[in-house]
């Protein structure tokens, strides 16, 4: 098992950490009534974030045993700091990067899935 900081900050290739402005829902009582909301967040790309993202990526070719094994690794991972990974998880993860991501990306994930 390996410890893996899902908050690193993934720079781009000039070493400034991309951060974007997401909107997120929420729920609000006025009168009441529960009312949908929208805000704007600042989100910093981090290592879970791409780990999320390539998880959700699907080329139509997997078997019911792997889509529900990247299942279980979104809801191991999802809004956590940190996670314990087995080494077919990291396996798992490190096939996924590399189909998904551009070299710099891949590369800079690869890296820290090795330590």
């Amino acid at each position: 098992m390996k410890t893996i900081d899902l908050t690193f900050p993934i720079p781009n290739i000039d070493g400034v950490v991309e951060t974007q402005i997401i909107p997120v829902k929420y729920e609000e009582v006025e009168d009441g009534e529960i009312v949908v909301k929208t805000k704007n967040e600042k989100m910093t790309l981090t290592l879970g974030h791409l780990l999320k993202h390539c998880l959700f990526q699907r080329d139509n070719s997997e078997t019911e045993e792997e889509i529900l094994s990247r299942l279980d690794l979104v809801d191991k991972i999802h809004n956590q700091e940190s996670v314990e990974l087995n080494d077919e998880e990291i396996a798992m993860l490190k096939k996924l990067v590399i189909k998904k991501y551009d070299i710099f990306y891949a590369g800079s994930v690869l890296r820290i899935l090795n330590k």
